[in-house]
């Protein structure tokens, strides 16, 4: 509900606004795409917006440990799954920033 909130009031804030949505703390990847797939059905009904997926983030005890230590969880726990989450979550965003780039260039 939380994040259909944040969708709605960006749509309205900048209609040609897009949206992605990179879920955390789903215990399962099964879990994760029936959350996006929920908040996807109901953006797109409601709001007439399409939601991007920008994968899932890992649910990771260090991703706990570096906001205790206020660092970054690529630099604290480098090798840990939520830092390698992270790491392709980053991935995603970058594509689509340069795809994005590309249709304006051209």
């Amino acid at each position: 509900l939380e994040s259909y909130g944040i969708a709605k009031l960006l749509t309205r804030a900048l209609p040609e606004a897009r949206v992605g949505v990179t879920v955390h703390g789903a215990r399962r990847m099964a879990d994760a795409e029936a959350a996006f797939s929920r908040l996807e059905r109901a953006t797109s009904q409601r709001l007439g917006l399409p939601l991007t997926s920008y994968g899932l983030l890992v649910d990771d005890l260090h991703v706990y440990q570096a906001i205790v230590a206020q660092r970054p969880i690529g630099m604290v726990h480098p090798q840990s799954p939520a830092a390698r989450s992270m790491g392709d979550v980053a991935k995603l965003l970058l594509e689509d920033a340069r795809k994005q780039m590309d249709r304006v260039d051209a």
